[in-house]
């Protein structure tokens, strides 16, 4: 996490950083299953202005990246 609540990935093996990619978050909600905390249903994968996020497409609840994994 960085200071302002970006996730930062880091490859082991060259030493680059990146960002949470749209790609990346949809394998990450498929993989576990995330759902809605408000609502239930599973989120999706969104992006707007360079931020990616989570969306519920049920009640349209935004959620950051950094709120996935800590939050």
């Amino acid at each position: 996490m960085t200071p302002k609540d970006k996730v930062r990935l880091l490859c082991h093996y060259c030493g680059n950083t990146g960002g949470v990619t749209r790609f990346i978050l949809e394998r990450y909600i498929q993989n576990v299953d995330l759902e809605c905390r408000t609502c239930g249903k599973v989120l999706e994968a969104a992006s707007q202005d360079g931020q990616v996020y989570a969306e519920c497409p049920g009640c349209r609840k935004k959620t950051k990246t950094g709120q996935l994994f800590y939050g």
